[in-house]
């Protein structure tokens, strides 16, 4: 399953955290650096960062709904070349033909979300744009019916919202990571391998010690409650 994000397949803009990878790798560290840093400071956003490594994790404190304007003046302060041009000028995404090509050969789309957000800290706005009518425009573009949903960096919604987009019928599941998911768990509760740079899970080892110390199942047990 190729699970995908609106902004990307329909070539709306560089997913941001593409776009801040890109001013690392053409500007260097230094100025990467320093454009992040004073947008910290500027919007009052939370500490200096001391490594490119770093950006993802500080992300998560930033206003979701302003991850793109956020990431848009660090591009500017960066002094990189006009991003839409970048963007059709190399085509790095799959469009909605390439995705209709995948589908062909047997392969399923999936739903990442409209702009790769953090699920955890959006609010209803941000459920109903980011996830819920974005996912009904990828069902409508690529004429899906069954499309499942694995979160971004693995976030899950907060309880409330998370019952909200279980109710709408939008998705036939809803996967978060790090942990070992059980036979028979509702497929709404189930997780998967997380393989986002600049986040610190292991791939094996560390979901299989906390499944062994019980640790999963309390987990969840607190998210049923």
């Amino acid at each position: 399953t190729l699970f995908v994000n609106t902004d990307a397949y329909r070539y709306e803009r560089i997913l941001w955290q593409h776009a801040l990878e890109l001013v690392f790798r053409v500007r260097g560290e230094a100025a990467f650096l320093k454009a992040f840093n004073a947008l910290q400071t500027k919007y009052e956003l939370g500490g200096s960062i001391a490594t490119f490594g770093e950006f993802i994790a500080a992300s998560k404190a930033w206003p979701q709904g302003k991850i793109n304007l956020y990431t848009d003046e660090i591009w500017t302060t960066a002094n990189m070349p006009e991003m839409s041009a970048l963007l059709h000028r190399h085509r790095p995404y799959l469009s909605r033909d390439g995705l209709e090509d995948w589908k062909r050969r047997g392969h399923q789309l999936g739903f990442h979300g409209k702009s790769h957000l953090w699920s955890s800290c959006l609010d209803h706005d941000g459920l109903e744009s980011q996830l819920l009518c974005a996912g009904r425009q990828l069902k409508e573009d690529l004429h899906l019916r069954d499309v499942p949903f694995a979160y971004s960096f693995g976030d899950r919604l907060p309880r409330d919202l998370e019952r909200a987009l279980i109710d709408s019928g939008v998705f036939s599941c809803a996967l978060g990571t790090d942990r070992i998911s059980n036979a028979g768990e509702s497929p709404f509760e189930t997780d998967r391998i997380e393989l986002d740079f600049g986040l610190d899970h292991h791939l094996f080892g560390r979901p299989l010690i906390r499944a062994f110390r019980g640790q999963d199942k309390a987990k969840l047990d607190s998210r049923r409650r």
